[in-house]
């Protein structure tokens, strides 16, 4: 996983798009296979369910879109597009996954 210095209670230190840069990018090729095992994680209930709570102080911002970030920065734009729908895939798995289980359960009585 790519290094993300953080404080004591798991928060990122800088958010800032200079030290994503630095920190997430110095290493392109295991920054995307990170980015890619994501949804894996999401599947598997293995990832840090903070790390949802935290973005989205960030996506509900008026300017994070992809419209707005892509006059800025192509890159950006395209991290942008990829935050919201793991975000928004988080959300539904979160919410289906339980009633699947339950689905399951009922099933096997």
């Amino acid at each position: 996983m790519p290094s993300v210095v953080t404080k004591k209670n798991g928060q990122v230190k800088d958010t800032s798009w200079d030290a994503a840069k630095k920190q997430l990018m110095g290493n392109i090729k295991e920054y995307m296979t990170h980015l890619k095992d994501i949804k894996a994680h999401v599947d598997d209930n293995t990832i840090n369910h903070a790390n949802f709570k935290e973005v989205r102080k960030y996506i509900e911002k008026e300017y994070f879109n992809v419209e707005t970030i892509k006059t800025k920065n192509q890159a950006a734009a395209g991290l942008c597009s990829f935050v919201l729908n793991i975000v928004q895939y988080y959300d539904i798995v979160v919410t289906v996954e339980p009633k699947r289980k339950a689905l399951r359960e009922a099933n096997d009585q």
